[in-house]
Parts: C-alpha cells; sequence; structure tokens
C-alpha cells in the first residue's frame, strides 16, 4: 500500500514471517502493540484476500474461535473493524485500508497497495522453478531471496483457527522443501559453505528433518569440520531417536558411513 504524504510516497509491508509487522518508512506496527491479536488476524486476513470481498461468516470463522461466536457477528466485526482503523490511525497510517461494500462484504481498499511477505515469498520460489531447466545459477538467486524472507513460521502466536493454522502449516512445509530445493543446487555446484549456513538456519525453524542434517552433515565433511559433522549427526540421532522414536534413519546412517571413510582418507559417494 502506498501513504502520500507532503507529496511523498511510502511503501507499507506486511510482514508475517516469525511475528506480524506492519510499517513503512516513517512508521511501523509490531506484534502486540495494539492488545488485540483479532485486530492483526483482522488486517492480515483482509490484506492477503484483498483481491475479492469477503462474507462477515467467512471473516468471523478466520479470527473468531468456535467458543467465542457471537450471537451478533455483524456487529462485532463491524466494531472490530472500527477499531482497526481507529488503531492504524493512531499509528499514523493515513489510509483507509479496510472499506465495506454493497452485500455486506468487506473488502481492502483498492486504491491501496500492500506488499505480503508470504507473497513474496511465493513468488520468488515460482521464478526459481522456472528457472531451473535454464539456469542453476538463476535458481539458486531466486531461491536465496525467497529463504532470506523467511524469519520463522507464519504468525506463530495466531494459530487458533483454522485459516491461520492452514497457512503456518503450509509455509513451513514449503520453507522445509525449498531448503531442500537449495541444498540440492548448492551440492551441484559445489556451494558447500553456504550449504552449511542455509541448514544452521533451517534446523531452528524444523529439528526433525533427517533429510536436512544429512546436509548439514555433509556441508561440514566438505567444508574440512570433520568434528563439528560427528557433533551433528550425534545430536541429529538423538532427535530422531529419543524425541521421535524414529530408529531407522537410513540418510542419517549413509552420511555416517561417508563420514566415517572421510576420517580414513576414503571418502566414497555423495548424498543423493
Amino acid at each position: 500500500m502506498f501513504n502520500v504524504r507532503n507529496g511523498e510516497i511510502y511503501m507499507i509491508k506486511l510482514k508475517t514471517f516469525g511475528s506480524f509487522t506492519v510499517g513503512n518508512d516513517i512508521t511501523s506496527v509490531q506484534e502486540g502493540a495494539w492488545r488485540s491479536e483479532k485486530l492483526e488476524k483482522l488486517f492480515v486476513y483482509l490484506a492477503i484476500n484483498r483481491n475479492r470481498g469477503v462474507c462477515i461468516e467467512d471473516i468471523s470463522k478466520a479470527i473468531w474461535q468456535v467458543e467465542e461466536e457471537t450471537d451478533n457477528p455483524v456487529g462485532a466485526l463491524k466494531n472490530l473493524a472500527y477499531r482497526l482503523r481507529k488503531a492504524l490511525r493512531d499509528a499514523s497510517f493515513d489510509e483507509e485500508c479496510i472499506v465495506s461494500v454493497r452485500g455486506g462484504l468487506y473488502k481492502w481498499n483498492d486504491d491501496v497497495e500492500v506488499t505480503i511477505d508470504v507473497e513474496e515469498f511465493d513468488r520468488y520460489i515460482n521464478e526459481a522453478e522456472m528457472a531451473f531447466c535454464r539456469s542453476k545459477e538463476t535458481a539458486i538467486e531466486s531461491y536465496e531471496k525467497a529463504i532470506a524472507l523467511y524469519h520463522g513460521d507464519f504468525l506463530p502466536l495466531r494459530t487458533d483457527t483454522h485459516w491461520f493454522m492452514t497457512l503456518n502449516a503450509f509455509y513451513h512445509s514449503r520453507y522445509v522443501n525449498t531448503v531442500k530445493a537449495l541444498a540440492k543446487l548448492y551440492i551441484d555446484t559445489g556451494c558447500y559453505e553456504k550449504l552449511e549456513q542455509l541448514c544452521t538456519k533451517a534446523v531452528v525453524y524444523e529439528r526433525s528433518d533427517e533429510q536436512i542434517y544429512s546436509y548439514l552433515i555433509l556441508a561440514r565433511m566438505r567444508t574440512k569440520k570433520v568434528q563439528m559433522a560427528f557433533d551433528t549427526y550425534e545430536t541429529a540421532k538423538a532427535i530422531m531417536d529419543k524425541d521421535l522414536g524414529v530408529r531407522k534413519t537410513v540418510m542419517l546412517n549413509k552420511v555416517y558411513e561417508e563420514l566415517l571413510s572421510v576420517t580414513k582418507g576414503v571418502s566414497s559417494y555423495n548424498i543423493d
């Protein structure tokens, strides 16, 4: 969205990875500042669905838990929308982001442009997948841009309704798959330092994925950090075994054999 003030245009961005933040070059609102998670949820829901009008029933399901359902959803949403407009004004946003349209629908103001991190994330991944067959370098660049946007799960403290929980799970899965796709490209191009950096960050957000740990061990082997590779293996094995009850770890066992061969001066094969 744009905020025109004194002839200047300020781009406002909505960030949802890790926590809620909305801001521009002159002001911002952090998660919890409005002291109402429903205000944040309404803002996010309307922004993501900004290309259409949404009915009161759909908004209510996205924002209110089942046990919170009200006898007067029309009035409750009208009050919430009023509070959100006021909160935006109090935070020095001049835009009227929300407009009511005929038929009881609520809609984002078409004159207000918004950039959202999850949409940028999707766009970079799509660009990478399209570029993959033509240029690995271009695919890597686009995947890296997507990964750089990810600072944690989609609104992790706002997953008490189905709509938000679904997006949370979707983007977590998409992040993990993107890490693996980029990891394979790093291996193909011999970028093991980058592979280590990628997987070190990834295991913070996904600590139970055997394949990512295997890539991390491989990266540390290839960069001659053998002891760190052994330590990573032990950590991963403990998580798989004790925390998850997974005793058959095919990929970890394979990379462990590779690690042992490295210590003996014989490197046999790569991980698929």
